[in-house]
């Protein structure tokens, strides 16, 4: 058998190589167009999130998420063009993130618990340390009568923030409703003689609820005035919507705390 000419095996590897390289190019190409399109996808999904949320559906959505998704995926898009393509795909997994908690909280606004359960706990999958996902889907899960996983969810929220006092309320109420009445009052009773003015800016909605599961209603309206002077307007009325004080609001004590509906609703 006769060797090859120099020149001819010079040839089959320098056409080996371009085949090569052609097969990375096409790989990389397949990969950025499949990102664009994710990204691409993302941003309608975003748009159409945000359109649901339009007044005209009475539902207002926290402006504070609507900025992120777009600029989520606004950056994701950038650092795609930039050729970052790990960086790109985390940005997009932010965005999934966001894009569950604002379709979540736009199916809970409409009554649809279903999608706002599986909305949630896409969330809380994607972000398992995160107060605000654990409360989310403590939210669903405590109107719909799972109390016992709303207080492992909250019990979970309160360890990762201790100091946070809406997290202390809501842990309480969803005890209470899970049935540690005799619990809840010995903890409410030991932090208001501890600290009156901490306490009742973290317990005044579980003795208010106790007042009112008592029948002292004027009482429980009392401590409600005391968490209504103490904590954030938006965190006195996300606590009024938790139950069980949510179960009270035609109680005509506490008519002033609940908004009345608009004439024609």
């Amino acid at each position: 058998m006769f060797n090859s000419p120099w020149w001819v095996d010079l040839r089959f590897h320098q056409e080996r190589r371009m085949v090569l390289i052609s097969a990375v190019v096409v790989l990389v190409a397949a990969i950025a167009v499949g990102a664009l399109s994710y990204a691409t996808y993302i941003r309608n999904q975003t748009e159409d999130a945000l359109a649901l949320s339009s007044p005209s559906t009475n539902i207002s959505p926290p402006a504070v998420l609507q900025a992120p998704v777009r600029g989520v995926v606004e950056k994701a898009a950038q650092l795609l063009a930039d050729g970052q393509l790990d960086e790109a795909s985390k940005a997009l997994s932010e965005a999934d993130l966001l894009m569950n908690r604002l379709s979540g909280k736009i199916a809970w606004k409409r009554g649809d618990t279903a999608t706002a359960l599986a909305k949630f706990q896409e969330a809380l999958r994607l972000s398992p340390n995160t107060t605000e996902d654990l409360a989310n889907l403590a939210s669903v899960e405590a109107a719909t009568g799972r109390a016992v996983e709303a207080v492992a969810l909250l019990k979970r929220a309160r360890e990762l923030a201790p100091d946070d006092v809406y997290i202390e309320n809501r842990y309480l109420l969803a005890r209470l409703q899970a049935g540690d009445a005799a619990g809840v009052r010995t903890e409410v009773t030991t932090a208001l003689e501890l600290s009156p003015e901490n306490g009742l800016a973290g317990f005044a909605f579980a003795a208010a609820a106790l007042e009112l599961a008592a029948g002292q209603f004027g009482n429980g309206a009392s401590f409600l005035h005391a968490a209504k002077a103490r904590l954030p307007s938006a965190t006195f009325a996300k606590l009024l919507e938790q139950p069980p004080i949510s179960s009270y609001a035609a109680r005509p004590e506490l008519q002033s705390f609940f908004p009345r509906p608009l004439p024609g609703e």
